[in-house]
């Protein structure tokens, strides 16, 4: 592969999740959050920049609201923030 970069979550148990982002070395990535759900950065290339949160959906119906109730707070504090 051609990343030269990564960042990890280790799964929860073996065969269950984890994520992998990559990204090549024209990028700047910041890693602003992350847990067993989302990884949540700041992207910046060519000297503009933006926000992405890397979404995996949680396989345990019963806690897929949780994980969503977590990203609207987090967006509703960045709004609140001005970030």
């Amino acid at each position: 592969m051609e990343y030269q970069s990564n960042f990890l979550v280790s799964p929860q148990a073996p065969g269950a999740g984890g994520l992998a982002l990559l990204w090549k070395k024209e990028l700047e990535v910041e890693v602003l959050t992350s847990c067993q759900n989302f990884i949540d950065t700041r992207i910046e290339a060519k000297c503009k920049f933006f926000f992405a949160t890397f979404v995996y959906r949680e396989p345990d119906r019963t806690k897929r609201l949780q994980v969503w109730n977590q990203l609207e707070l987090k967006q509703q504090r960045e709004v609140n923030h001005g970030c």
